[in-house]
């Protein structure tokens, strides 16, 4: 990410929350699904379909940590480094 002033590492955090938020609400719904076509029983297909989105929705939680734990680095490492 490079050096960020205190605003703009802020801002990255934020916006890697969010990301996360997203990804999360994604696999949240990704899983009910699939246990909604488990439960009534559904085509083979619908099932694998519902756990390929499943499995797509947990990458991209993986990927969120992953960029909100550096956004929360690099935030660190802003606000450390304005220190006098």
């Amino acid at each position: 990410m490079g050096t960020l002033s205190r605003a703009d590492a802020l801002k990255a955090q934020q916006l890697a929350e969010q990301r996360y938020a997203l990804a999360f609400d994604t696999k949240f719904s990704a899983a009910a699904d699939l246990a909604r076509l488990q439960a009534a029983e559904a085509a083979p297909d619908l099932i694998a379909a519902a756990v390929e989105s499943l499995s797509r929705a947990t990458a991209l939680v993986t990927d969120a940590r992953a960029a909100l734990d550096q956004a929360s680095n690099v935030h660190r490492v802003a606000w450390r480094g304005a220190r006098p």
